[in-house]
């Protein structure tokens, strides 16, 4: 086999051009994906196209090189299926291009293998699953059609809304991508109001650290693993609560200003602001889930 053979061998020992069929030239295929190995990082693939590859090996498989914009990093799984476009349908073994992983619900994005990823194109052999919107528990997971979506291969996703963006990490429970995590999202939701025409960034977590490079207690902040974040919220400092601390504030400037000593050098006598005072919680002033450097 050579890169600028113009015909396959099929099952058959026989020669057939594959891009015409019926008299229909044919120039993209679904392909199975056999290797992501590549020593450049330019991300060429292996793809066995099963029409036209079915008397080559694994290892004789032609490179294919990606359709995207270099901009966008998208690789898929050994296993998954891909679109495989012909730059010269005369020479089917050379210049292909590769477009995918092919993933027929959004619920499977983690892993798709290849059968069941065509299930929804025009080649299915199989119906694809139920739709994610039929499940009630699904609800907010997945993009709405009027939304532009970014979707990680697992339990995060970018979605930019009307006057709204969502950056989530842990929006489905645990190893269930059809129910809505409603405990413990971690996200950063930008909003335009409609009505106000105010902006405003809510950020909704566990746990929220906010660090300075140049702060006073300095971390590694270039990558973030699970030990970092543990040594930060073990040792940076805790938020205030701002509405707290002058609630105590004012009752310690009521007690300086109202206190009364029986005489010189005696403690303050213990009226009811003094006791207010001696009944101050400060531990409530800080918020240990929210820290800074």
């Amino acid at each position: 086999m050579g890169y600028n053979d113009k015909y396959i061998l099929n099952k058959n020992n026989g020669n057939f051009n594959p891009t015409i069929n019926n008299g229909i030239i044919r120039s993209i295929y679904y392909g199975e994906v056999i290797s992501i190995d590549d020593e450049t990082e330019t991300g060429k693939i292996r793809v066995r196209i099963h029409e036209l590859d079915n008397k080559i090996s694994n290892s004789n498989l032609p490179e294919c090189y990606p359709l995207q914009q270099s901009h966008i990093y998208i690789m898929p799984k050994v296993g998954e299926a891909v679109r495989i476009f012909l730059e010269d349908v005369r020479y089917p073994y050379k210049g292909r291009l590769w477009l995918g992983s092919i993933i027929s619900q959004q619920n499977k994005l983690e892993y798709e293998p290849y059968m069941s990823g065509l299930s929804g194109t025009n080649v299915a052999i199989f119906k694809p699953d139920n739709a994610p919107s039929t499940f009630p528990d699904s609800k907010g997971v997945f993009p709405e059609k009027h939304e532009i979506g970014i979707l990680g291969r697992k339990n995060n996703d970018i979605i930019l809304g009307d006057n709204n963006l969502k950056i989530r990490v842990g929006k489905h429970e645990i190893d269930n991508p059809l129910k809505l995590n409603k405990i413990n999202p971690s996200v950063i939701n930008l909003n335009l109001s409609d009505k106000t025409s105010k902006t405003s960034i809510i950020s909704s977590s566990d746990k929220i650290a906010l660090l300075s490079t140049d702060g006073t207690i300095k971390y590694n902040v270039s990558m973030i693993d699970d030990e970092t974040i543990e040594n930060i919220f073990n040792t940076a400092h805790p938020m205030v609560r701002g509405d707290i601390l002058v609630e105590i504030l004012k009752v310690l400037k009521n007690a300086i200003l109202n206190h009364i000593h029986p005489y010189d050098a005696m403690p303050a006598t213990k009226t009811e602001t003094i006791l207010k005072v001696d009944n101050v919680n400060f531990d409530k002033v800080l918020q240990k889930n929210i820290v800074i450097n």
